[in-house]
């Protein structure tokens, strides 16, 4: 798969937009093609998680429960983190700048979604990485891991602004949504498009720096910065935020800001 991007041949000359850009991701790789690769990946999720948790509040009737063939292989998957949990595994897909985007979602605790995402060209590489995170995840929270340990603050700090406390907490019901076979996703990814094309068609520009490399050359860290690509699922760490990207608009800004509840009537929660 072509993910190339013109790497700045001077990386100060875009480290700044670090300081400005709304979502950046950085990563690892053996290969400067497979840690940008990585690094997109990471900002695709992390919108794409973000217009989630703003949809499951405000438009619930557009968010889909994946349905798995009742032979697929990663049921084993589903059931393990089920049993481990002691609660229900529930898997969705996201609406994606590209690619494809799941969450798996089990039981809160400690009033705290227990939630994994997963982005990749691939769906089924996708979902096995969302739900490896939901495991991961789970199983840090039960040995009292905090976002606070990420340098989050406490939730409390937002009930000034009760709605984005609500999508801070990532607690919503987990069934009663539309559903979508997965093999019928799984045909989608028939006529694949580079994520750096399929990003410039929907104008967002790519922008990346090889952040380091190794003296041998073998392993990398790249930094890629996608201008308009969102960041409000960074509420979790207990700041005030609004969207500074492309769900920046001012009905998600009144909603945010408002000192009333307004999560849908068609969500019981």
């Amino acid at each position: 798969m072509d993910i190339s991007i013109d790497l700045d041949a001077n990386p100060v000359k875009i480290a700044p937009l670090s300081a400005y850009a709304n979502s950046s991701g950085t990563a690892a790789g053996l290969t400067i093609e497979d840690a940008a690769l990585h690094a997109l990946n990471e900002i695709i999720e992390r919108d794409a998680e973000s217009q989630f948790l703003l949809d499951v509040y405000r438009n619930p009737d557009r968010i889909r429960t994946v349905v798995l063939e009742s032979q697929d292989p990663l049921n084993q998957n589903i059931k393990h983190i089920s049993d481990l949990s002691n609660g229900s595994v529930s898997i969705y897909l996201l609406e994606s700048l590209a690619g494809f985007v799941f969450c798996a979602a089990t039981e809160p605790r400690n009033n705290e979604g227990i939630l994994g995402f997963g982005s990749s060209q691939y769906p089924r590489l996708a979902l096995i990485r969302a739900l490896t995170e939901l495991q991961q995840y789970y199983c840090a929270t039960e040995r009292g891991a905090t976002w606070q340990d990420e340098g989050g603050f406490p939730l409390e700090q937002l009930s000034k602004y009760p709605n984005m406390q609500r999508i801070a907490t990532r607690i919503f019901p987990l069934d009663g949504f539309s559903s979508i076979d997965f093999d019928h996703i799984q045909k989608d990814q028939i006529a694949l498009e580079s994520p750096v094309d399929t990003l410039k068609q929907k104008g967002f520009t790519s922008y990346a720096r090889l952040a380091w490399q190794s003296e041998d050359k073998q392993v990398c860290t790249v930094q890629i910065i996608v201008p308009g690509a969102e960041s409000l699922c960074n509420l979790v760490l207990g700041r005030p935020i609004l969207p500074t990207g492309r769900l920046h608009n001012t009905s998600n800004i009144q909603y945010l800001r408002s000192p009333q509840d307004l999560t849908s009537q068609n969500m019981t929660l």
